[in-house]
């Protein structure tokens, strides 16, 4: 049986099929609150949030710094293309 903790974390990653919506959609915890299995399951849909948000910050960075320095590349030519010009 799949333990409380890899239920939150799947919840999360894959999400669950609303038939009526027919989409994608997170629910919420099935187990009663101020227990084990209540808090185990919040733990693992916590920490599948934690890492797909470090995903999204490396990969805004990744594109930030691409960007940048395309940006420069593009001005430094812009430059050589003047002096040569003159």
């Amino acid at each position: 049986m799949i333990n409380a903790y890899e239920k939150g974390y799947t919840v999360f990653r894959r999400g669950t099929m609303d038939k009526k919506a027919r989409h994608k959609n997170l629910v919420g915890n099935p187990f009663k609150s101020k227990t084990s299995s209540y808090r185990e399951w919040e733990r693992g849909f916590s920490a599948a949030y934690f890492e797909q948000l470090k995903k999204v910050r490396l990969n805004e960075q990744g594109s930030r710094r691409e960007t940048y320095e395309g940006s420069r590349t593009v001005l430094q030519n812009e430059e050589q293309s003047k002096n040569y010009k003159e």
